[in-house]
C-alpha cells in the first residue's frame, strides 16, 4: 500500500512540475506580449503628440 502511495505522489509531482513549467512559460509570453503592446502604444502616442504640436506650430 505504501508503495502505491509513493508512486502516486511521484507521478503527481511530475505532473505538477509540467503544469508549473507550462504556466510559467504562458505567463512569460503573455507579459512579453503585453510589454510589446505597451511599447507600441507609447510610441504611437508620442508620435501623434509630436505631429499635433508640429501642425499647431505651422498652421498658427
Amino acid at each position: 500500500m505504501s508503495n502505491k502511495i509513493e508512486n502516486y505522489l511521484i507521478s503527481f509531482g511530475e505532473e505538477l512540475g509540467k503544469e508549473g513549467y507550462k504556466a510559467g512559460v504562458n505567463t512569460f509570453c503573455k507579459a512579453k506580449g503585453e510589454m510589446a503592446a505597451y511599447t507600441i502604444d507609447n510610441y504611437m502616442n508620442a508620435r501623434f503628440e509630436i505631429r499635433l504640436e508640429d501642425f499647431a506650430m505651422y498652421s498658427g
